[in-house]
């Protein structure tokens, strides 16, 4: 499947599509609603990947509520790097409330949260509502966002190693004043235990994390207690240089790379060839690399999703655990 910029599912609202139609192809069985007033196609939601659901269902609660979006959610529609697509759809709460569960979607007359045959069913994303009093809010086109700082703090103070890494990383490679930035916002939190451990986080971002693939595979590796490896580690041999690799270990020669689509059909990262092209160019960098290196060891996202592959990859390679950093 060629990469492209992702489309979501249709949005239909009553106010645009006629309530009766909208509200009819739900009963039919042939829409989701998303919130009051707004539904998708369910074939289309069936076929969509996560991000565009993750993005039409914004699109939805931003019509439907005009909410203030925060942490990971703000981030994303910020254009900061986020560990995947969010797993919640997060808002400023109104009122005082935490941590309270958000609106509530309906699935299609007759339907259930299981289709025939077991699968589950494709259901929206959780929606939930934090709490960020004093909070400076600014525009990203028609959404409302918590500022950049503040988001970033709460996913630093709250969030898993993965997803917080990942920021860390981000606001690292933005510069130090953004780096200043979050930190005053972490100063401001009162629980020394949680603003302690967010410091931490934000001072084990490094800058040469290329992606999220990389600040999450640091994470595993980290948070399991294996040295932190040098990252983007520039490769020579006579024909000049081979390139750049993920993750490095000097003692060891052990080089890890992340598996990503993107460097395959990107056309940002692909420079005109073909998938078949970059794959014959991909082979002859990893054979090059092999005569440089004593073991090579590579994971897909999945891996880095759940972790445990990470961390029997490295350690059949002959690295070690030491003790684990408390991030």
């Amino acid at each position: 499947m060629p990469y492209s910029t992702p489309r979501p599912p249709t949005l239909l609202t009553d106010a645009e599509h006629r309530g009766d139609t909208a509200r009819r192809r739900f009963k039919e069985g042939k829409a989701l609603r998303l919130y009051a007033g707004h539904y998708v196609l369910l074939d289309e939601w069936r076929g969509a990947d996560r991000l565009e659901r993750f993005l039409v269902q914004l699109e939805a609660l931003r019509s439907h509520q005009d909410p203030v979006f925060c942490c990971e959610s703000a981030l994303m529609l910020l254009g900061v790097p986020t560990f995947g697509v969010p797993e919640h759809i997060t808002t400023v709460a109104r009122g005082g409330r935490f941590g309270e569960q958000g609106s509530r979607h309906a699935l299609p007359a007759g339907m259930t949260f299981r289709e025939r045959g077991g699968n589950p069913l494709c259901t929206p994303v959780p929606h939930h509502h934090h709490d960020h009093r004093d909070a400076e809010i600014v525009k990203v086109g028609r959404f409302s966002v918590v500022a950049g700082p503040r988001a970033a703090a709460h996913v630093l103070a709250k969030g898993d190693l993965r997803h917080a890494l990942t920021i860390a990383d981000a606001m690292v490679r933005a510069g130090s004043s953004r780096v200043e930035s979050v930190a005053a916002e972490l100063r401001a939190v009162r629980q020394p235990a949680v603003r302690d451990r967010a410091m931490r986080r934000l001072e084990a971002g490094r800058a040469g994390a290329a992606s999220p693939a990389e600040s999450g595979s640091r994470a595993v590796l980290l948070g399991a207690g294996f040295p932190e490896p040098e990252l983007q580690h520039e490769f020579w041999d006579d024909r000049g240089r081979v390139g750049f690799g993920d993750l490095w270990w000097p003692r060891l020669k052990l080089l890890a790379e992340v598996d990503g689509k993107g460097k395959y059909f990107d056309p940002l990262m692909t420079q005109g060839l073909s998938p078949a092209e970059v794959l014959r160019r991909e082979k002859d960098r990893e054979n090059r690399l092999l005569l440089l290196i004593q073991a090579l060891r590579r994971w897909p996202w999945a891996a880095i999703q759940e972790g445990t592959p990470i961390i029997t990859a490295v350690h059949s390679a002959g690295l070690r655990a030491t003790e684990a950093v408390l991030l």
